[in-house]
C-alpha cells in the first residue's frame, strides 16, 4: 500500500512525467469507446509542436477565406470554421465531410436521420489563403491566392483584445493581409446595450466608507437561493459580528463612575426669586462696567 501511495503522489505532482507508452495505451483505450464523430481523422500533435494560440504559427484563423489545393474538392473556395489545437487541424465550412451514424439521444434540432454529414479537419498544407486585391485604376476587386505569408511586427487589435502579428504576403512587404473580423452575434432586444456603451465607465467610487449601491438594490444582487442564506444567525456568526470589548484602565473606570454619579444626582429647580436676584446682579455689573469705561475715556 505504501509503494502505491508513493507512485500516485509522484504522478499527482508532475503528470507530464508519464511514459509515452502509457499515454498511448490510454488514448487507444479511449478510442475504443468513442463514438465515430468523436474520433479525429488527424493524429494528435505533441505539445511542443502544437500551434495553440500563436497566430504566427497558425497563419490562418476562423473567418479566413481559403481555397482547397488537395483532394477531390481541389479548387473549392470556402471559409475556415474552427481550429483544433490538439491536431493543428482546420475545419472548413464547405470542406471534406464524412457520413457517420449518430445515436438518437445526440440528435440536433431538425435532424431526422441517424446518418448525417460530419466535417473532417484538414492540415495547413491542404489549404491556401485568399486575399482581395483592388485595382487602383478601375477599382475592381479580385480574389488572389496567396502562396505563403510572413509576419513582421505586431499591433494591438481592439476586436481580438490582444497583440497580433502583422500578416504580409511573403516577399512582398507592402501587401498587408488583415485578420478577419470576429463574427460575434449581437442579440438585439428591448433591453440590449450596444457594445460601445457597455465599455463606458458609468460608476465612480466616491467614498471608501459608504457603498454607492442603494440598500434596496442589495437584495437583487444577492443570491436568494444561496446555501449560506439561512436567515438564522448561529453562535459562530454572532461571535464574528460582535466587536471585542476593550479592557478599561483604572483612570477610565473612575471617570465613568463620576459621570454616573453626576447623572444620578438630584436636579434642583431654581426659584423665581433666585432668577430675579441673578438677573439684577448681572445688570448692575454691566452698568458699573459702562460707567467705568466712560470715566476712563474722559481722563484720556
Amino acid at each position: 500500500m505504501s509503494s502505491w501511495s508513493r507512485t500516485t503522489s509522484r504522478f499527482i505532482k508532475d503528470s507530464t512525467n508519464l511514459k509515452d507508452s502509457y499515454i498511448r495505451s490510454q488514448e487507444n483505450f479511449l478510442k475504443k469507446y468513442q463514438l465515430e464523430h468523436q474520433r479525429s481523422v488527424l493524429p494528435k500533435v505533441p505539445e511542443k509542436l502544437r500551434f495553440n494560440d500563436d497566430f504566427a504559427k497558425r497563419k490562418y484563423v476562423p473567418g479566413d477565406r481559403v481555397v482547397i489545393v488537395k483532394g477531390p474538392l481541389k479548387g473549392t473556395v470556402t471559409k475556415i470554421d474552427s481550429f483544433d489545437a490538439n491536431t493543428n487541424g482546420y475545419t472548413l465550412v464547405h470542406g471534406p465531410h464524412k457520413k457517420i451514424a449518430v445515436p438518437k439521444c445526440l440528435w440536433v434540432a431538425g435532424q431526422k436521420s441517424h446518418v448525417t454529414q460530419f466535417p473532417e479537419p484538414v492540415t495547413q498544407d491542404y489549404i491556401k489563403l485568399i486575399a482581395i486585391r483592388k485595382d487602383p485604376t478601375t477599382g475592381l476587386k479580385t480574389d488572389v491566392i496567396i502562396d505563403d505569408v510572413e509576419f513582421r511586427g505586431e499591433y494591438f487589435d481592439s476586436v481580438y483584445q490582444r497583440f497580433l502579428p502583422k500578416r504580409y504576403v511573403k516577399y512582398n512587404p507592402q501587401a498587408l493581409i488583415p485578420w478577419p473580423e470576429l463574427n460575434v452575434p449581437e442579440e438585439i432586444g428591448e433591453w440590449t446595450t450596444s457594445r460601445e456603451d457597455a465599455k463606458k465607465k458609468s460608476f465612480f467610487i466616491s467614498s471608501i466608507f459608504s457603498s454607492g449601491i442603494p440598500k434596496a438594490a442589495l437584495e437583487s444582487l444577492r443570491n436568494p437561493y444561496s446555501k449560506y442564506n439561512t436567515g438564522v444567525y448561529t453562535n459562530h456568526d454572532i461571535r464574528m459580528l460582535t466587536p471585542p470589548t476593550i479592557p478599561l484602565t483604572e483612570t477610565k473606570k473612575k471617570y465613568l463612575e463620576e459621570r454616573e454619579m453626576l447623572r444620578a444626582r438630584e436636579k434642583y429647580e431654581i426659584s423665581q426669586k433666585t432668577k430675579d436676584y441673578i438677573s439684577k446682579r448681572v445688570s448692575d455689573y454691566i452698568k458699573e462696567q459702562k460707567e467705568f469705561e466712560a470715566k476712563e475715556k474722559e481722563k484720556n
